[in-house]
């Protein structure tokens, strides 16, 4: 099964985590000793032991741009490291006075994607999230945005997204292809409305964290929503491959593998 949704951090974060504490986000998700956390090295390894041939590798939304400086050239320079079907995705620094020219840099570099997008402060910039996509799609380059559920219980860099204003966003930007992580904190639901699902024709959902937030019911659930649109995505090191495989369906692996595949097929061309 291939996965959209990998994180890696640059060897220092990995080995000396509370030299970026300073960081408020990366404090925020990784200030405990639990919250793992892995370096390309450790991703090589869990791509072979799982049999992983395409992959997208997501990068930190770091409020502090000399370690997202950093971390976008950790990922340049590691790159080469692996496979043609290992795609790196780089982020833009949340006061980006030239959001157009740091896309372009991105793509320059050799990033394939922009993300993981996220709030963890709850302060969703949406100005900011509506210029990113909009250059993205000039540049043909999707993008990867971290979304929560509204309901349930609270854990840390939870946020809720007004999914009005998601939508207005998306709609101004409909050749962007987007990703809205974890099941985009349930707005796919509103894919079953027709109005929503014939509009934002290049908006996809990954199944990350699914296992911390859902029944086994939700990847069924998913398909009928969205069919063609949901992509398998571990969050690891956060969850593996193994626990997804025991709780999809066989008929539901066999279409989230389809519509996984023919994204990094016909999408990630970059």
């Amino acid at each position: 099964m291939n996965d959209v949704h990998i994180h890696c951090f640059q060897d220092r974060a990995v080995n000396f985590r509370e030299e970026y504490f300073s960081d408020d986000y990366f404090r925020l998700l990784y200030q405990s000793s639990k919250a793992r956390i892995s370096g390309s090295d450790n991703i090589k390894d869990y791509l072979k032991n799982s049999k992983t041939e395409k992959a997208v590798i997501l990068s930190f939304p770091w409020i502090k741009d000399e370690f997202l400086v950093e971390q976008n050239e950790y990922f340049s320079s590691v790159c080469e490291q692996f496979s043609d079907g290992i795609h790196f995705f780089g982020n833009i620094s949340f006061n980006s006075q030239d959001i157009e020219r740091d896309i372009a840099g991105l793509i320059e570099s050799g990033f394939s994607g922009i993300g993981e997008i996220a709030f963890y402060d709850g302060n969703v910039r949406y100005d900011y999230l509506d210029e990113i996509l909009y250059f993205a799609g000039i540049k043909n380059l999707p993008v990867n945005i971290h979304l929560n559920e509204a309901v349930g219980h609270n854990y840390p860099g939870k946020y809720i997204t007004d999914f009005q204003k998601l939508s207005d966003i998306l709609g101004r930007n409909k050749k962007t292809n987007v990703i809205l992580s974890h099941l985009g904190g349930g707005f796919l639901f509103y894919f079953l409305m027709p109005e929503i699902r014939n509009s934002l024709i290049n908006v996809y959902f990954d199944i990350s964290a699914s296992p911390f937030l859902y029944s086994d019911d939700v990847y069924r659930t998913a398909l009928l929503c969205a069919p063609g649109r949901i992509l398998f995505g571990t969050d690891y090191p956060l969850i593996g491959i193994e626990r997804y495989m025991k709780a999809i369906s066989a008929d539901c692996a066999r279409d989230i593998e389809l519509s996984t595949n023919c994204f990094f097929d016909h999408v990630l061309t970059v």
